[in-house]
Order: C-alpha cells, then sequence, then structure tokens
C-alpha cells in the first residue's frame, strides 16, 4: 500500500495550482498524472471526541473561549477563528495566540486516528490519498502509519 499525502489549504488548493502543472499532465489531450490511481471513493465516517475533546469542542462552540487550565485560555473573537480552532479541536491539539501546540489527547488515544487506521486497513485495498489541513498533522500521519511507504 502506498500512502500519499497531498495538503489543501480552504479553497486554495491543488486546483489553484494546477494551471503550473498543467503542461506537464495533459499528453496528446489527456491526463497523465495519477493515472494508476483507482476512482475516487469518498467516505464519511462518524466518530466519537474523547470526552476532554468534546467538552473543550462545545465549550469552544458555544462560549468562543477553551479553557487550556485554570488560567490560560484560548479566546477567539470571530466566527471564522472558532471554526480553525474546532477542527484543531477535532485533531487533537490546539494552537495558542503564541503559535504553541497544545496536545488535547495523545495521538494512539486520537479516535479520529484509531478510525482512520481502521479504515485504512480493514477497508481500502491499494492507494490512498490522504488530504490534511495543518502541517502537525503530517506527523500525526507519520507517526500513525509510519510502516507505510510515503510518496
Amino acid at each position: 500500500m502506498i500512502l500519499g499525502f497531498v495538503a489543501t489549504f480552504g479553497s486554495v488548493g491543488f486546483n489553484a495550482t494546477l494551471p503550473a502543472y498543467l503542461p506537464s499532465l495533459v499528453e496528446k489531450d489527456r491526463l497523465t498524472f495519477w493515472t494508476d490511481l483507482p476512482d475516487k471513493i469518498c467516505m464519511i465516517s462518524d466518530y466519537k471526541m474523547t470526552k476532554n475533546m468534546k467538552n473543550m469542542y462545545d465549550a469552544m462552540e458555544k462560549e468562543f473561549v477553551l479553557w487550556l487550565s485554570n488560567e490560560d485560555a484560548i479566546v477567539v473573537d470571530t466566527t471564522i477563528t472558532k471554526y480553525a480552532k474546532l477542527a484543531q479541536i477535532q485533531c487533537g491539539w490546539v494552537y495558542d495566540d503564541r503559535h504553541k501546540v497544545h496536545k488535547l489527547v495523545e495521538d494512539d488515544k486520537n479516535l479520529g486516528l484509531k478510525l482512520l487506521r481502521e479504515i485504512m486497513n480493514d477497508e481500502i485495498i491499494g492507494k490512498v490519498v490522504v488530504s490534511y489541513r495543518h502541517k502537525l498533522v503530517y506527523g500525526q500521519l507519520l507517526g500513525c502509519f509510519g510502516e507505510t511507504r510515503c510518496e
């Protein structure tokens, strides 16, 4: 199995840079980039966050504040920033205002990573592309799939 990592950053991702790649992708009117990948399959799988992560998620969603301790909190003032923090909480970590990472759950206890590993081991045959938003997630994926060859 080959695990490929493609970083997508919001609405600006691979499609935004496609024109730069276009000359190398098209050969005699046909797409030649990643031609050996199977048809795309989109899956949505639900999982439960740990109780601590769920409590932090709910607090951020309702109050725009995430308490890391009695004295240390992350406060956001805009809805878009709140949704970015909610996505980070779902990954099991959060950046504070100084860009310091706070782990909310260890990767081996992260239920989202466990679900991804189960899907990859039990339901997927062949190549897989995993999209992610934050550089820290790349480290999580490498830790989770360290035995897998990445290209």
